[in-house]
């Protein structure tokens, strides 16, 4: 059956009713509805039958991830691609010799939204195993646009905001329950937060940021671009040696109070291109930091030992001698670091660290001179 949308899925930006139609029938196949077992519990059920097509709070996360989280370039591929789909010629020499040997000539012939789903799933998956290089590249990318908005979307309340009551359908199958502060009450998540704030340890004042101003002229002994773990390690050692520091950020300051902790919301607005960054062949994902803290605060600060034979490797081939498993310099600074940020044998596997963004607190809080602009893109 070809793909049927409501009118509520078709408002974008950049995209026609067409481009979104073709843009459905790959979801379809992606995650498509399938039938459950007769013996499944009510969750798997759910998360079995779950018809994206038709969840119109999904189609909207992921018409809203395309026009304002894709860069230009990206968009316009996609765009593209799409716009080819939308048509039977169209999709017929993309992903030709899969759709058939003859051209479509003839009126019956359909576009990709309306061949069947064994057809569409036949024609992926010629995308998925092409011997071109940029063929595979955009089956990769739209799967891991679809599959991450599929899986980390929430639907909206009447009022436009994220309600707690209303989850993704696919989490109750796999056991999660959302976010940790939907399973306690409200008034125990605001003394927390009123808790977190009051504490010099764990936020940052507004003095110590200095907003962005092109008019505004700064003189300092040492600028250190970026506030993850290099320079965030750089700006301390330089700030307690006397020196007056500014550290340049691109990215935003997000603190418990201004964050939901949905992992959609902490993709947009913590990690670098939205969480949608990949190496230049597209076939790994880089979840890279861009908020205070770098890579630090969108991690759990696991501090695992650097194995002997990197090290070896480093020294050795690299020439890094520093490095060797044997330097004093290297093992010493080892340690100062671990003892700065308070790595423990044994921890909470539960505590969100931010390891960076604390050591940005502690220098605060001593009144060592540290100055953080913090420049959006906007």
């Amino acid at each position: 059956q070809p793909i049927k949308m409501t009118s509520s899925t078709t408002t974008s930006l950049f995209l026609s009713p067409l481009q979104i139609s073709a843009l459905l029938g790959i979801v379809d196949v992606l995650i498509p509805s399938i039938s459950p077992k007769s013996n499944d519990d009510a969750d798997l059920n759910t998360f079995w039958q779950c018809d994206l097509t038709q969840d119109v709070d999904f189609c909207k996360a992921l018409l809203n991830a395309i026009d304002k989280r894709l860069d230009p370039v990206k968009r316009s591929e996609i765009s593209f691609l799409l716009n080819l789909l939308s048509s039977p010629m169209g999709s017929w020499l993309f992903f030709f010799p899969s759709a058939g040997l003859i051209p479509p000539f003839a009126s019956s012939y359909r576009s990709f939204a309306e061949w069947s789903r064994e057809k569409r799933q036949v024609a992926l998956k010629s995308l998925q195993q092409s011997h071109l290089c940029q063929k595979r590249m955009v089956f990769n990318g739209l799967k891991r646009l679809i599959a991450g908005i599929a899986l980390t979307f929430v639907p909206e309340s009447p009022n436009g905001s994220s309600a707690d009551l209303r989850k993704n359908p696919f989490w109750a199958a796999m056991g999660y329950s959302g976010p940790y502060h939907w399973g306690i009450t409200s008034e125990l998540d605001e003394q927390m937060i009123q808790d977190d704030t009051a504490s010099p340890d764990i936020s940052l004042k507004n003095e110590a940021f200095i907003h962005f101003s092109p008019l505004i002229e700064l003189e300092f002994d040492c600028i250190v671009i970026g506030s993850g773990c290099g320079g965030s390690v750089t700006a301390s050692t330089l700030s307690q040696a006397g020196y007056s520091v500014l550290v340049i950020e691109k990215g935003s300051y997000i603190s418990r109070r201004n964050t939901s902790q949905l992992e959609g919301d902490s993709y947009d607005k913590m990690y670098e291109n939205h969480a949608l960054q990949t190496t230049s062949d597209g076939n790994i994902m880089i979840f890279a930091g861009s908020t205070l803290g770098g890579g630090s605060a969108i991690n759990y600060a696991c501090c695992i030992e650097l194995p002997k034979s990197v090290r070896l490797e480093w020294s050795d081939k690299l020439g890094l001698k520093h490095c060797h498993p044997d330097s004093d310099e290297f093992n010493l600074s080892k340690e100062a670091v671990l003892r700065r940020i308070g790595v423990l044998q044994q921890g909470d596997a539960n505590w969100p660290c931010f390891v960076c963004s604390w050591l940005f607190i502690q220098l605060h809080r001593r009144h060592i001179t540290l100055v953080v602009i913090v420049v959006t893109s906007s």
